[in-house]
C-alpha cells in the first residue's frame, strides 16, 4: 500500500523506432545516382571515340606498310597517291588538292616532324611517275623514304587531326 504523498511511476520500457527502409532511396542518393550514369556515359562515349580513332589510324598506317615489296616506280607512285589521299583526307582539300611540283613536297615537309621531302630521294616521288624511265633506289635510300612516308603519316593521323577531320565531315 501507498503512504500518502508518495507516488509510483507507471513506466513502460523503451521502444526504438523501426530502422529506416532502404526504398525509397534518400535524394543524395537520386543525386549520386544521376551524376554515375552521366559519368558512365561520358567514359562510353570517350572510349567509342578512342577505338574509332584507333581503327582509323590503324588503317592509315596499315596501308603504308604494303609498299615494300613492289618496283621502284610503282612505289614512288603509290606513296605518293598515299601521301595526297591522306593530306586530303586530314586538311582542305581546296589547300591541298592544287598542289603540284615543289609546291607539293614543301606542303609535306611543312606538315611533318622530320622534313625531308624536298631532298633528294623523297623528292622521286614526283619526278619518277613521270619520267618515263626505270629508276633505281638503293636498299638504303629505300628505306629512307619509306621511314619519312611513314614518319609523315604517324605525324598526321595524330588525335588533333582526326578530331580535325571529324569536324570537317559534320561540318
Amino acid at each position: 500500500m501507498q503512504t500518502p504523498g508518495e507516488y509510483t511511476l507507471q513506466l513502460h520500457d523503451i521502444h526504438l523506432p523501426d530502422p529506416a527502409g532502404w526504398w525509397p532511396p534518400a535524394p543524395g542518393w537520386w543525386i549520386f545516382a544521376v551524376l554515375l550514369c552521366v559519368l558512365l556515359f561520358w567514359l562510353l562515349r570517350i572510349g567509342w571515340q578512342w577505338l574509332q580513332y584507333q581503327r582509323w589510324r590503324n588503317r592509315v598506317l596499315n596501308e603504308f606498310r604494303h609498299f615494300e615489296s613492289i618496283d621502284n616506280v610503282q612505289f614512288l607512285t603509290q606513296i605518293t597517291e598515299k601521301l595526297r589521299q591522306l593530306a586530303i583526307t586530314v586538311y582542305p582539300e581546296d589547300e591541298v588538292a592544287s598542289l603540284t611540283g615543289n609546291h607539293w613536297l614543301e606542303f609535306l615537309d611543312s606538315h611533318a616532324e622530320h622534313k625531308g621531302f624536298t631532298e633528294h630521294p623523297a623528292k622521286l616521288i614526283i619526278e619518277a611517275p613521270y619520267s618515263g624511265q626505270q629508276v633505281k633506289l638503293s636498299p638504303q635510300q629505300n628505306r629512307q623514304l619509306m621511314q619519312l612516308t611513314k614518319h609523315w603519316a604517324k605525324h598526321n593521323t595524330s588525335r588533333e587531326c582526326y578530331q580535325r577531320l571529324m569536324q570537317k565531315g559534320t561540318g
